[in-house]
């Protein structure tokens, strides 16, 4: 579900609801389609030069705005919060995904790229795996 569109950053939520128990798999799926490589013969580069943050956990989804007004659909809490500050960190054509995300996902991690990571709002570094798609 996309949950947010604003200037060139684009907000989606997996939720087991709507993808499925593999919720955190298919946002892994849906980053690495997003940056697949295109182009012809030795021109090969992602099609969209842009990073990507994935975490997961609980969020509280609901609809903000003012009564009789604007309503959106809006994703609150530390988890949105935390995905927004890995694609802050994420380099054109990486997937910064959040050890937790990777457990749940039940990914192998052999030959990813671990970070540590400060991030605003957490006392704690976390950590993060690169994926390239």
């Amino acid at each position: 579900m996309i949950e947010k569109l604003v200037g060139d950053e684009v907000t989606a939520v997996f939720s087991r609801g709507l993808s499925g128990e593999n919720y955190p798999g298919q946002a892994i799926e849906a980053a690495k389609k997003l940056l697949r490589e295109t182009g012809h013969g030795d021109e090969k580069r992602a099609w969209v030069q842009v990073g990507i943050g994935i975490h997961s956990g609980q969020a509280f989804i609901g609809s903000v705005g003012k009564p009789n007004g604007i309503m959106e659909v809006a994703a609150l809490g530390d988890v949105p919060n935390t995905a927004a500050r890995l694609t802050s960190l994420a380099g054109p054509g990486e997937i910064l995904v959040s050890e937790q995300t990777i457990k749940a996902a039940r990914l192998d991690t052999g030959g990813l790229e671990k970070r540590q990571l400060k991030l605003k709002g957490h006392e704690k570094e976390i950590t993060a795996y690169i994926i390239h798609a």
